[in-house]
């Protein structure tokens, strides 16, 4: 039976929000892969990762609020929206129906302008033909208002869950979008900003699960040391960092890194999915080269890390031993035409120094099978 798939931020989590009344209010079962304070790069993750999602389904896109914040913080815009261009391109490939729903923080929705990212995801959905709605544009056209009041936000980025004529609003707005929703409809070699390529996430290095809270996802402990074997470019690596979660250097040729996989939300219990743009971190798109090695290690010694805000911060030590971080899954962009530039992964060779007396056995090496059939190899060093 098809579904709805939401894929969306904070407000499509909610307890009592407006996707508490799809199901019956659309008459179509829901299937909730949002993630919190995150980007399109995390819902394309998770379509592409989660078997539940058919050719069929309709997905709703509800990322507008969070990339809003991203944008606010210095984030690119151009690489926001590429990654919004890439989810809907691979909507295309899954034969995937898509609708949008636009919300917006507090400070934008209760001004009479419009944001000028709004603006622009609104010219990149009409250009693919996705049914799209926007809270403030249909509340402010159907009641004359020139803004959306204050008293329906009840903190910058939250809407009122229990104002329930809002949650119904809302709710109404994505079922009225059914009625003109189907697949996109430029053709893929017709793209705007991402041109002739496509984002893939590899998980076939992941040995075991891990539980955002939604669905299970395929993960790794460090160390690993995965070795390209093709040309390409690493766009996005993909971790749960965890209250205890340790801290990891990762190295890419000659870049280097210290990763924190440690979070520091009190309001997070648990393990939390994010997603690093590799751009945001080295100032560059990440190119890899055939023989380049992605080396992922636990970092013993105290220091600072980078965190999910973007900021360097000393790690307390108890989080640094605890180590129970994980990676999930290394996005890789690479041409339409995958087979000329896909990264395959391959072991690593093994170091000529002697191995820790902390660092564990190796295992060996396993033939697995990558994101688009094709064959790779890794092992954890």
């Amino acid at each position: 039976m098809k579904k709805i798939v939401v894929a969306g931020g904070t407000n499509s989590l909610v307890k009592g929000g407006y996707v508490s009344r799809l199901s019956e209010m659309a008459r179509m079962p829901v299937h909730n892969l949002s993630t919190d304070a995150t980007t399109s790069l995390t819902a394309l993750y998770k379509l592409q990762t989660d078997p539940e999602v058919a050719p069929g389904d309709v997905v709703l896109w509800e990322y507008a609020l969070h990339e809003i914040n991203h944008v606010a913080r210095g984030h690119d815009p151009e690489a926001l929206l590429r990654g919004v261009e890439h989810f809907i391109r691979h909507c295309i490939r899954r034969r995937l129906v898509l609708i949008a729903l636009i919300l917006v923080p507090q400070p934008v929705g209760i001004r009479i302008e419009e944001d000028p990212y709004v603006e622009r995801l609104h010219e990149l959905f009409d250009y693919y033909g996705v049914a799209t709605a926007s809270l403030k544009r249909a509340y402010t056209e159907k009641f004359d208002h020139k803004r959306l009041p204050k008293v329906f936000f009840t903190g910058p980025f939250m809407l009122d869950a229990a104002n329930k004529n809002l949650m119904y609003f809302t709710a109404n707005l994505c079922v009225k979008l059914l009625e003109r929703a189907g697949v996109p409809e430029r053709p893929l070699a017709d793209s705007q900003l991402t041109g002739e390529t496509r984002l893939s996430f590899e998980t076939g290095f992941a040995d075991t699960r891990l539980s955002d809270g939604q669905i299970e996802l395929p993960v790794a402990a460090p160390p690993l040391a995965l070795t390209v074997k093709e040309d390409g470019l690493l766009d996005a690596l993909v971790y749960f960092a965890t209250p205890e979660g340790g801290g990891v250097t990762l190295r890419i040729g000659e870049r280097e890194l210290r990763l924190s996989l440690h979070h520091r939300n009190p309001g997070v219990p648990g393990p939390m999915l994010l997603v690093l743009r590799m751009q945001t971190v080295f100032g560059a798109p990440c190119e890899v080269k055939k023989g380049d090695v992605i080396d992922i290690r636990w970092e013993d010694e105290v220091g600072d890390f980078r965190y999910p805000s973007g900021e360097m911060l000393r790690m307390p030590p108890k989080a640094l031993e605890g180590r129970t971080g994980r990676i999930a899954a290394l996005g890789f962009e690479w041409a339409e035409d995958y087979a000329l530039v896909l990264p395959e992964i391959a072991a690593a060779p093994e170091p000529e120094s002697a191995p820790s007396q902390a660092a564990p056995a190796a295992r060996p090496g396993r033939r697995l099978g990558g994101v688009l059939g094709r064959a790779l190899r890794a092992r954890q060093a």
